[in-house]
């Protein structure tokens, strides 16, 4: 049956589990939940579970393996994962394998494989802004024009994207690396994106709407060429304003194999480098006829 660990109350796994099996059940945790375990806890759905974080405190999961759920969502819940693998979710409970609302979760060390939807989403109508360092996400989103990480609006934190690997090759329904959009002027986002390999998707990198500033240093995109039309995407970064307030600084990058390397679109401030501060971006090969 559904499980609800109360506010003070703890959920802890240690070194006894081995296997948790949670058969068509939501788990939500208004508490806390604690997984520090030196050997990796499988959780998995029979056929299908689902979680729920909410307003939840001290959260701190290591080393747990996600098997065939429906989907995880954070809401005002600043949960830590580290080293927590995420596998064979749909989209029957969220629309990503985890869905955030308002808060600004730590995602480090994680892989992400053949979830139906996104790996990580957050909505239009929400401010989250979480830190996303040294993942790998693998083919994830199967037959929908959806990116692997899905981010709407950022909080008065930055938006880190540090150190992943963003890889298409083997997706059946090829799409996107990363999106993040202000659609609605919610807030004023800022964002790192520093060290990542985004290759074999849809399209690279997109940043789109109002009032989002990022820097964009160290990474590359390479292959991003998986679009049909090539008027409908398929750049390594693509930036769309709504107004000049879109701005994005761009240092030592590799952009190559793309069906176009860099677009800006619309309205916005995009600075590839100057005099005194050169760009040293590597872009070439780049293409479509």
């Amino acid at each position: 049956a559904d499980l609800t660990i109360s506010q003070n109350d703890v959920l802890k796994i240690d070194n006894g589990f081995q296997k948790i099996y949670v058969e068509n059940a939501l788990v939500t945790i208004n508490g806390s939940m604690v997984c520090e375990n030196a050997n990796r806890v499988s959780v998995m759905g029979d056929p299908s579970f689902s979680m729920r974080f909410e307003n939840a405190t001290d959260c701190d999961l290591k080393k747990l393996y996600f098997s065939d759920g429906a989907g995880i969502k954070l809401i005002e819940s600043d949960v830590r994962f580290d080293d927590v693998k995420f596998v064979y979710f749909t989209t029957e409970y969220c629309h990503s394998a985890i869905d955030i609302f308002n808060c600004n979760p730590v995602i480090e060390n994680c892989y992400f494989l053949l979830n139906e939807g996104a790996a990580i989403g957050s909505p239009a109508n929400g401010q989250s802004s979480p830190k996303i360092l040294n993942c790998e996400f693998d083919s994830n989103v199967n037959g929908a024009n959806i990116p692997q990480i899905n981010l709407g609006p950022g909080s008065e934190d930055t938006i880190f994207v540090v150190g992943n690997l963003i890889d298409g090759t083997y997706a059946q329904f090829h799409t996107g690396g990363i999106s993040i959009a202000d659609l609605m002027g919610t807030g004023d986002t800022k964002i790192l994106l520093k060290d990542n390999i985004i290759k074999n998707n849809r399209y690279g990198y997109n940043q789109q709407g109002y009032h989002l500033t990022s820097t964009i240093v160290g990474n590359q995109f390479i292959d991003n060429y998986h679009e049909d039309n090539p008027m409908n995407g398929g750049s390594g970064i693509s930036i769309y304003g709504m107004d000049e307030n879109n701005k994005a600084v761009l240092r030592n990058n590799v952009i190559s194999g793309n069906l176009w390397g860099i677009t800006v679109i619309n309205m916005a401030d995009i600075n590839l480098g100057t005099e005194d501060d050169w760009g040293h971006n590597q872009i070439h090969n780049n293409g479509n006829g």
